[in-house]
């Protein structure tokens, strides 16, 4: 038996046992019962219809409250769904957002990026908002909240990294920063050891040069003194006859040869040996007399300067004053002319003696 019918037979009998009552009541009070009888008879049926009437009303009124009842029970636990996870989804924005602004700092470009990520937070929270309270799509709204949750992990887990990428490299630049001041120390140090080895170099060069400045001097004292001096030269003009035989001449037109003799001075400083001196002629004019083919040529002096010379004489010096002679054929050689001559005498690159005559 159905729901609606037990409710239907429940409602009949109890206008029924009302209805009778009063008859029954009515009846007693009149002491007529036969009348009574007749008249349940009539109404009866009149009665009966009206209560079927007046329970289908009420039944069908009752049915009504009961479905709309029902519809706002569900609406109510719909709401209260919305409401619960628009709590949810602000509990879960309002936690990522207080999280991420928590690990703010002083370093301005991860600072940047975590407001960039709450903002991105915030645009996902809105759209789950109309997921929520627009469309009505909870399982939706269920399923971005998750995926707001894992986003949010995220966020956290890179600004974690990076903080730990950036502590690492702290560390590092502690450490770096620990090397280059040893370094700088060590450079400092060195430049210091580096200048007092300049220091010390410049003074030993200073030193070298003036020992060898010292060195130098002495040597070329020494070469001074060693070289063997000559003195009391003579020059003297010949005329050579067809016979080879030699007579003395003072006309420049008449000489074919000269000859020097010159005492070459003891030296101590000397060991003796071959000693070689160079002859140089200068005429009236100025001009040396010199030709390759009288044996003459260039020698460089002690001063670095270049002259030529006329001849040479190469003597076995036994280092006692000796007197050395030497003769030039001026035939062929040289275009003599009336006038002073200067005689200069050179050992080891040093004017050694000198002496002048004239040709008439």
């Amino acid at each position: 038996m159905s729901e609606r019918t037990i409710l239907f037979e429940r409602i009949f009998l109890t206008n029924w046992n009302f209805k009778q009552t009063g008859i029954m009541s009515t009846n007693y009070q009149n002491n007529s019962a036969d009348n009574s009888n007749n008249r349940a008879k009539k109404i009866l049926p009149w009665a009966i219809a009206g209560l079927v009437a007046l329970s289908g009303s009420q039944i069908a009124t009752w049915v009504g409250y009961n479905n709309k009842k029902d519809e706002v029970q569900a609406a109510k636990i719909e709401i209260k769904k919305d409401e619960d996870l628009n709590v949810q989804l602000k509990q879960q924005f309002d936690d990522a957002t207080a999280q991420l602004e928590g690990m703010k700092g002083t370093n301005q470009q991860l600072n940047a990026l975590i407001d960039k990520q709450k903002s991105e937070l915030s645009a996902q929270r809105e759209k789950i908002g109309k997921l929520i309270n627009v469309q009505k799509d909870l399982n939706s709204a269920k399923v971005e909240m998750a995926r707001m949750k894992a986003t949010t992990q995220g966020y956290v887990d890179q600004i974690a990294r990076l903080e730990t990428e950036k502590k690492q490299l702290g560390e590092q630049v502690t450490v770096l920063t620990t090397d280059k001041t040893n370094l700088q120390k060590n450079l400092t140090q060195v430049a210091a050891e580096k200048e007092q080895v300049i220091t010390q170099k410049t003074a030993v060069e200073a030193e070298k040069a003036k020992v060898e400045q010292e060195r130098t001097l002495l040597a070329k004292k020494t070469e001074i003194g060693s070289v063997v001096h000559i003195s009391n030269v003579k020059t003297t003009g010949y005329h050579v006859r067809e016979s080879g035989k030699e007579k003395e001449r003072t006309h420049a037109g008449n000489i074919d040869r000269f000859k020097w003799c010159f005492d070459a001075i003891e030296n101590h400083v000397t060991e003796g040996g071959q000693e070689i001196f160079y002859v140089r002629i200068i005429d009236p004019t100025g001009v040396a007399v010199s030709t390759t083919t009288g044996g003459g040529g260039v020698i460089k002096l002690a001063d670095g300067k270049d002259i030529q010379y006329t001849t040479t004489k190469t003597v076995d010096f036994k280092n006692d004053t000796e007197n050395v002679c030497m003769s030039w054929d001026a035939k062929g050689n040289a275009n003599l002319v009336k006038g002073k001559y200067l005689i200069e005498i050179y050992n080891k690159g040093y004017l050694a003696g000198k002496s002048e005559f004239d040709l008439k």
